[in-house]
């Protein structure tokens, strides 16, 4: 009986009931076609063996496949459903071979603590890998620690519709691991459209805010890596998202004294270096749509509210100062300005006295100026720092 029953089990891991990863190898015809997988999934990516004009229609939306740097061939993003299916619809121009690779990453739920008790300036309530990698393979170990000064914002690009965020990053796990080959996933934290925040890449021992990860153009040195799980091409990150986003770049950069307004050299020690911000998008690096045409534009309102909070913190925010053909004191002088206006990183407000410009306090930005006309303007004007 035990014989049996282990031919049986050897039987079932054979076909992959198991596994957290199938790839089925589809020829498709030429205009629509179904593309039929060996089990049912709510998470898969599509490979083409040439570059053809391919869609796949996933819940009434359609998704192509893209050069990715790290495949020769053409692949789609991480695509994920509501419900599970094992039919596809697929569009090809030409007669054509896919792979496609599901992921089963579903998972028993998982707890998440709220923020009520956290504290100014710390880090944010966190779901540890050991909760939500629980049951997939380890990742390979001796991971790089290395000291960081800017924090990449990404989107995963992934459907709005998924609501099982454990089962996402899990999913998004499998896709670094096992399509793209990475030893871990690629990100150091993941944030939920809900605000919770996920632990990425794991430190195992070693800080995890400080491993290099695999998210940055291939200039991973010196970056930390934090992904918007969801597509924010065209929907903004929800208010959850970018308070948890607004609290744990607070936390990094108090932690290893960053300032948010600076920019440094990436990479370091690089002929090639440019200049990047502290807090910058993946696009900043090469090009992508990453992280998101209704994220990128927010940047430098997550800079604000991180110096914000920064503040709250007691901690000592520099600026530095915008280039512009006005000083303060031509703008005050200037016959079209009525007044100019400085704003503090608490969105306090005064106006900027040229005759006694030392009542101006630490930290403030001197660039909003009223036009005769009553409406308001940025120009940008040197501004004063403490």
């Amino acid at each position: 009986m035990m014989r049996f029953l282990s031919m049986i089990l050897l039987v079932i891991l054979a076909h992959g009931l198991f596994a957290q990863t199938t790839v089925d190898t589809v020829s498709i015809k030429v205009g629509w076609d179904t593309i039929r997988i060996s089990y049912p999934t709510r998470a898969f990516s599509v490979m083409s063996n040439e570059v053809t004009e391919l869609s796949i229609m996933v819940e009434g939306k359609s998704t192509s496949l893209h050069k990715n740097p790290h495949f020769e061939k053409p692949i789609s993003q991480l695509i994920f459903l509501t419900e599970e299916t094992s039919e596809l619809p697929i569009y090809s121009a030409k007669p054509t071979v896919v792979y496609v690779e599901s992921y089963r990453g579903q998972s028993t739920s998982v707890s998440t603590m709220n923020s009520a008790n956290k504290k100014d300036c710390e880090l944010p309530p966190i779901t540890k890998q050991i909760l939500w990698r629980e049951g997939l393979n380890d990742p390979k170990p001796n991971p790089e620690s290395h000291t960081v000064n800017h924090v990449i914002i990404h989107h995963s690009a992934t459907s709005n519709s998924a609501t099982n965020y454990v089962e996402a990053v899990r999913n998004i796990y499998l896709y670094h691991t096992g399509q793209n080959g990475w030893d871990d996933i690629g990100y150091n934290y993941l944030i939920a459209p809900d605000g919770t925040l996920f632990a990425g890449r794991d430190g195992q021992g070693l800080a995890d805010d400080n491993i290099k990860g695999a998210h940055f153009c291939g200039k991973n040195t010196g970056t930390m890596g934090v992904c918007l799980v969801g597509d924010y091409t065209d929907i903004e990150p929800s208010a959850a998202m970018l308070k948890t986003l607004q609290e744990l770049l607070a936390w990094k950069l108090k932690k290893d004294n960053i300032q948010p307004y600076m920019e440094y050299e990436h990479p370091a020690n690089d002929p090639e270096a440019k200049q990047l911000p502290t807090i910058a998008g993946h696009r900043d690096g090469c090009s992508t749509e990453c992280p998101g045409e209704m994220t990128y534009p927010l940047l430098q309102q997550i800079r604000d509210s991180t110096a914000q909070e920064l503040i709250r913190c007691g901690f000592a925010v520099s600026v530095q100062e915008f280039e512009s053909e006005f000083t303060l004191i031509e703008l005050q002088n200037h016959p079209e300005v009525r007044q100019i206006m400085c704003v503090d990183m608490l969105g306090r407000t005064e106006p900027f006295d040229a005759e006694n410009p030392t009542r101006i306090a630490p930290n403030i930005i001197c660039y909003q100026v009223f036009w005769q006309d009553g409406t308001a303007t940025t120009i940008k004007a040197s501004t004063i720092i403490r």
